[in-house]
């Protein structure tokens, strides 16, 4: 199984997770659990909201190509300055290198040759 269908099936699970939680405290609330039905409301609110915060971190931006550039290439802009920082893509194993644009706050991570 591949990380990226792992983090697919996880996300799933803490959304459905979250909304059972969300509804079962809806029903304690309700039902005049009104303390127990709060915390369960809030808990499965929180789940919820992670799952969907989760899936729309790190994505590419609609103006970045989907392809990642060639190793040691500059990323597009005249802005970006090469730093020091460096890690290791959890996906791919790849050595990235981080680019930043001071002018805008973005960063690009490029891979390392």
């Amino acid at each position: 199984m591949q990380t990226t269908e792992f983090a697919r099936i996880l996300r799933t699970l803490l959304g459905v997770a979250g909304a059972i939680v969300f509804l079962l405290g809806t029903a304690l609330a309700v039902s005049g659990e009104v303390v127990g039905g709060f915390g369960m409301l809030v808990g499965g609110g929180v789940l919820l909201l992670a799952a969907l915060y989760e899936q729309t971190r790190y994505r590419a931006r609609a103006d970045e190509p989907a392809a990642l550039p060639s190793p040691g290439a500059r990323p597009t802009g005249s802005g970006f300055r090469r730093t020091d920082e460096v890690f290791d893509d959890p996906t791919t194993g790849q050595r990235m290198r981080v680019w930043y644009d001071p002018a805008t706050g973005d960063r690009r991570y490029v891979p390392e040759p």
